[in-house]
C-alpha cells in the first residue's frame, strides 16, 4: 500500500540585505528610503506608524513615507509566500529643522595684567545661544555653558601668548579665535633706590609694590636676610619709639637701617610678625633720636614681590606736647609746652649722652603747667646731649616724652664722642669746625702703629662724621683727627666682633 505524504516545509527565507536612509522632504517632514534583495516575486513594506502597506513588491529600492520630522521610524519588509521571512530595520529619523544661524559674536577680548608677572584675559561675547565653549591653548579646563556676558581666562605668565576659542556647539561651522598677549613688567617705583627713599612720618599710613624694583641684596643680613627686589622709606626720628608694621599680598621682609645710604648700618629687621589679619607681614619696634634719620627697606621672603600698605606708629608724647632747646653761650635753654596742664602727678627733666644713662636735672611735683623752661649750664663745649621729660602720674606707669637732641659747640675745631662706641662696623662722631677745611684722620693701635687712615672734606660748623670701622681685633684702638694738616685731638674707639 502506498500512502500519500504531506509537505509541511516552509520554503526558504531568500529576503536580505534590508538597508534604510532618510531624505528630507522640506523643513517639517521626511521620508525613508528602502533598499532589499531576495528571490522571492512578492514583498510587503510596512512601518510601525500606521502608514499604508506597499504590497506586490519585488526586491529594489523605494521611498515609503512621509513622517513629520524627529518620528522614529521602523521599516519591515514581509515576504508574503512566507511568514517566517520577515525583516525589521533598525530606528530611523530626521531632524529636518534648518540649521541655528551662528549668530556668536566676540564684542570685546582684553588683557589685564594682575601685577609684574601675570594677567587674565577678559572675554566677552554675544548670540542668542545658551552653550557656547570657551577654550585656550594653555591647558586651562573649558568653559562650556556659557551665554552672551563677560568672562576671564587665566592667569597667565606675563608675555604668553594666548590663543581662546570661542565655539557654539549648536550651530553648524561656528567658532571664532584670537590671540592675546601682554608685558606686564613694571617700570621701576620711584623710591626703588635707597638715595630716592620716600619720607614718612609718624601717623602715615602709605601703600606701595615691590614689583618692578631692582634694589636687591644691597644691605646684607639685618635682623633677617635683605635679599629680594625691595623699596625705600626714611623717617627722620622724633625721640619716639616708633613701630613700622608692613602687611602685603607676598611675605614681606622689613630692615631698618641709620647713618645714611653710603654706610648703611644695621639698626633692626624682621621677617614675620604676628599681625592681625596678615599672614606673612613683618614689624620692626626701635628707640629714635630726634633729627636722625632712619632708612627702612621694605623687600620679601624668597625673592618674592608683590604690593604692601606700611604704617608708622609712634608712642604719644606724654607729657610734654613738644620740647625744645636753644644753644646760648654754651648753656642749653630747654622750653616745653603741653596742650593742657596734667594729672598732679611728678615731672622730672633728664639729660643723658649716650642714650642709656639718664641723669635728672630738675622735678616738679603736683599738677604740671602748660609751659615751662629750664637752663642747663652743666653743659661743655663740643659734646653732644640728650634731653628728655619723665612724667609719673598718681596713678598709672611712667612714660616720657619725645628725645632731644642738641649739640654744644665750641669756638675751636673739636671733636665730639663717637657713637656707637664700643662700636663693630661703623660709629660716627660731630666735629665742628669755624671754616671750611680738608680733615684726616688715622686709627692706630696701643704700640702707635696706623692701621688704617682716611681724608674727608670739613664744612664750616657742625657736622657727622661716619667713620668705618676695619675688621681688627678686638680692644681699644686710638683715632687722632687732623684738621688743614694740624691734629686736634683724639678718640679712644672699642672695637668688638
Amino acid at each position: 500500500i502506498v500512502m500519500g505524504l504531506t509537505n509541511n516545509c516552509a520554503p526558504p527565507c531568500l529576503l536580505e540585505d534590508l538597508s534604510v536612509s532618510t531624505n528630507c522632504l522640506n523643513d517639517s517632514t521626511f521620508e525613508v528610503l528602502v533598499s532589499f534583495s531576495g528571490a522571492g516575486n512578492t514583498y510587503t513594506l510596512s512601518d510601525n506608524q500606521g502608514t499604508p502597506a506597499l504590497s506586490g513588491l519585488s526586491a529594489g529600492t523605494y521611498t515609503y513615507g512621509s513622517y513629520p520630522s524627529g518620528t522614529q521610524v521602523v521599516i519591515a519588509v514581509q515576504d508574503e509566500n512566507s511568514s517566517l521571512c520577515r525583516l525589521l530595520s533598525p530606528v530611523v529619523t530626521a531632524d529636518c529643522a534648518p540649521p541655528k544661524p551662528c549668530d556668536l559674536e566676540l564684542l570685546s577680548a582684553e588683557a589685564v595684567c594682575l601685577n609684574g608677572s601675570s594677567f587674565e584675559v577678559h572675554i566677552s561675547i554675544g548670540g542668542t545661544g545658551q552653550a557656547f565653549t570657551l577654550t585656550d591653548n594653555q591647558g586651562s579646563a573649558p568653559l562650556t555653558g556659557l551665554s552672551a556676558g563677560t568672562y576671564i581666562l587665566g592667569p597667565y605668565p606675563s608675555q604668553s601668548i594666548v590663543i581662546f576659542t570661542l565655539t557654539d556647539p549648536e550651530a553648524a561651522n561656528c567658532s571664532l579665535t584670537e590671540a592675546l598677549t601682554a608685558d606686564c613688567t613694571l617700570p621701576p617705583p620711584d623710591n626703588d633706590l635707597c638715595s630716592a627713599a620716600t619720607p614718612i612720618a609718624c601717623g602715615d599710613v602709605v601703600q606701595g609694590r615691590t614689583d618692578g624694583a631692582t634694589d636687591v641684596g644691597v644691605c646684607g643680613f639685618c635682623g633677617t636676610h635683605a635679599d629680594a627686589p625691595g623699596v625705600w622709606y626714611e623717617l627722620i626720628g622724633t625721640g619716639d619709639s616708633v613701630r613700622i608694621e608692613v602687611c602685603g599680598d607676598y611675605d614681606t621682609r622689613l630692615n631698618v637701617y641709620e647713618f645714611g645710604c653710603d654706610t648703611l648700618s644695621c639698626v633692626t629687621g624682621n621677617d614675620a610678625a604676628d599681625l592681625p589679619g596678615c599672614e606673612g607681614g613683618s614689624a620692626v619696634s626701635f628707640a629714635t633720636v630726634a633729627g636722625e634719620p632712619y632708612l627702612i627697606y621694605v623687600n620679601g621672603t624668597a625673592g618674592a614681590v608683590g604690593t604692601f600698605s606700611l604704617s608708622v606708629h609712634c608712642a604719644s608724647e606724654a607729657p610734654a606736647a613738644r620740647l625744645s632747646a636753644e644753644v646760648v653761650a654754651r648753656q642749653v635753654q630747654l622750653n616745653w609746652e603741653l596742650s593742657q596742664a596734667q594729672e598732679i602727678g611728678q615731672v622730672q627733666l633728664e639729660r643723658s649722652q649716650d642714650l642709656t644713662h639718664f641723669q635728672p636735672l630738675c622735678r616738679f611735683e603736683g599738677a604740671m603747667q602748660p609751659k615751662g623752661a629750664f637752663t642747663d649750664e652743666g653743659v661743655k663745649a663740643n659734646q653732644r646731649y640728650f634731653y628728655r621729660l619723665r612724667y609719673q602720674p598718681r596713678h598709672g606707669s611712667t612714660t616720657y616724652s619725645s628725645m632731644l637732641g642738641v649739640w654744644v659747640p665750641g669756638l675751636q675745631a673739636s671733636l665730639g664722642e663717637f657713637y656707637p662706641n664700643p662700636a663693630t662696623s661703623l660709629t660716627r662722631l660731630t666735629l665742628f669746625s669755624p671754616a671750611v677745611g680738608k680733615g684726616k684722620w688715622q686709627l692706630q693701635d696701643q704700640a702707635g702703629n696706623v692701621l688704617a687712615s682716611g681724608n674727608f672734606d670739613v664744612a664750616a660748623g657742625n657736622q657727622a662724621l661716619n667713620l668705618p670701622v676695619p675688621k681688627l681685633p678686638e680692644g681699644v684702638y686710638l683715632v687722632r683727627f687732623a684738621l688743614d694738616g694740624k691734629w686736634i685731638g683724639s678718640r679712644k674707639l672699642n672695637v668688638v666682633n
